[in-house]
């Protein structure tokens, strides 16, 4: 499992450092500051970031939004543009970036973690809709963002209003979330539903008995409504 990772690029220090110090409070992971195009860039190829706080006016040749570009072209990230008083042409080029979400300056704490719920979600959206296959996911624990490479997960078992992810590390993560939501944020070819309250990592699965299915030193309930799915579905990976 690994922290989150997000970067700024904000020229202004007292914003830039507010920022991360708020960003830090909520439980984020600032990997790195940048105040200009050639900074950020560095950053970016160096930290990799999972997120970007970018201010749309920053003191070089090449602005925010030309450097929105270089993401869009280089990297996959959502991009959280930070605005303030900007004129109608700027706007409008801004929006051409499709960016997940905007910040506007001055902002507070609850706009912040706002900002990042809604550029996570739109950024979840987008690439379900591409159809891209990505090799990690990204789970909401209380407060705190988790990346955890889907190789790792072994299953999910909903409990009440929450969704238990078990990893191969043996460690368990709690997230709100339901078994039909989550479902539709998995890779097809990957995940299966076994019952009405379980995802499997198919890769996992050692043998298919009539009611059950065992994964390592496990022996999980399978329903009779998805064991066809599943056998399908293992029978094309064959």
């Amino acid at each position: 499992m690994h922290p989150i990772k997000i970067a700024i690029v904000e020229d202004e220090a007292i914003i830039a450092s507010l920022l991360q110090k708020s960003l830090e409070k909520l439980g984020y992971n600032i990997v790195g500051l940048a105040v200009n195009y050639a900074e950020a860039v560095n950053l970016l190829h160096e930290n990799c970031p999972d997120i970007i706080f970018l201010d749309i006016r920053i003191s070089s040749k090449k602005d925010g939004i030309d450097l929105a570009e270089y993401i869009r072209e280089h990297f996959n990230m959502p991009i959280i543009f930070l605005t303030a008083n900007s004129d109608k042409n700027t706007i409008e080029r801004a929006k051409k970036i499709n960016p997940e979400a905007f910040l506007i300056k001055p902002f507070t704490t609850e706009n912040l973690f706002a900002a990042v719920e809604i550029a996570l979600s739109n950024y979840n959206k987008s690439e379900r809709q591409k159809d891209i296959k990505t090799s990690s996911i990204i789970l909401k624990q209380g407060y705190e963002l988790i990346k955890v490479p889907l190789n790792e997960i072994i299953f999910f078992e909903s409990v009440s209003n929450y969704i238990h992810v078990y990893t191969i590390e043996e460690k368990q993560i709690s997230i709100r979330s339901t078994i039909s939501e989550m479902i539709k944020r998995l890779p097809a070819d990957k995940f299966c539903r076994i019952n009405r309250a379980c995802i499997v990592n198919m890769s996992f699965i050692e043998e298919v008995q009539k009611n059950n299915i065992l994964l390592q030193d496990l022996s999980l309930k399978l329903s009779t409504n998805y064991k066809q799915e599943l056998l399908k579905k293992l029978a094309q990976q064959s």
